[in-house]
């Protein structure tokens, strides 16, 4: 169980309590660490020791710590999402610290482990944009009205989805996971299929052979794999059209 960083410190006078919060496998969970400060010649030092005369005091930063614990315990259970902290260690790299924002609530059904997977396969759904912008050419939108912006997004995620089931079709034949299957793959093959399409008498045996085509496009799985945050187009040295077309002619 990692120990965080402190969350709340309680104090009354020169006694103490900071309070810690832990996330584990079965949710949050507060520590407390009571302390008492006083002055010497070099300085405020701290003790965990405390004077009878203390005693009261102590007892009250108590109450008020766990009164607070509570307090937290009670939002928790109103609010609509919770934020667990993940740690991410791999052998050859430095060790960081995940906060992964999540709407599943239940600690007992979705554990810290559970999140920390979930939040390792996002690299396929940032593939999944990478598709949908490159491969289908989505990165730049050349209608010009927000009616014909529209139905050309429409169209691009309609032909998305249908490449899409396409490759579910193919990778359930093949025996293989939908992610390992290629996007740009799978539209090659389908673009080639289409030109022979019209010469075809037995649609069905066309059918299955673009679908064992398309399961025969692997690709890696490579979890640990990151792109760099830069980008790859380089910007024009002309200038912005700032008139109509017909004044620059």
């Amino acid at each position: 169980m990692a120990q965080e960083k402190p969350v709340h410190e309680v104090r009354l006078g020169k006694v103490k309590a900071i309070i810690w919060r832990n996330e584990t496998d079965n949710g949050t969970r507060f520590g407390l660490t009571f302390s008492r400060i006083y002055k010497t010649d070099k300085g405020w030092e701290s003790s965990t020791s405390f004077d009878r005369d203390e005693l009261p005091l102590l007892a009250k930063v108590a109450d008020m710590a766990h009164t607070w614990i509570y307090q937290q315990a009670e939002r928790g259970e109103s609010k609509s999402d919770r934020q667990v902290r993940v740690r991410v260690t791999q052998r050859g790299f430095r060790t960081k610290e995940v906060i992964v924002d999540t709407t599943l609530l239940d600690e007992t059904e979705t554990m810290m482990s559970d999140l920390s997977n979930l939040y390792r396969q996002r690299w396929n759904a940032e593939l999944n944009l990478r598709s949908i912008k490159n491969i289908l050419q989505m990165d730049h939108l050349r209608c010009k009205t927000p009616e014909r912006v529209r139905k050309e997004f429409y169209m691009h995620m309609l032909a998305y989805n249908l490449i899409r089931k396409v490759m579910a079709i193919a990778a359930k034949e093949a025996g293989v996971a939908p992610y390992q299957i290629s996007v740009n793959g799978a539209l090659q093959t389908l673009n080639n299929f289409l030109l022979s399409l019209n010469k075809q008498t037995d649609i069905e045996q066309w059918c299955r052979a673009l679908i064992n085509a398309i399961g025969t496009h692997r690709v890696a799985d490579r979890p640990d794999r990151y792109e760099p945050r830069v980008r790859k187009r380089r910007p024009k040295p002309y200038p912005l059209m700032t008139k109509p077309r017909n004044d620059y002619k």
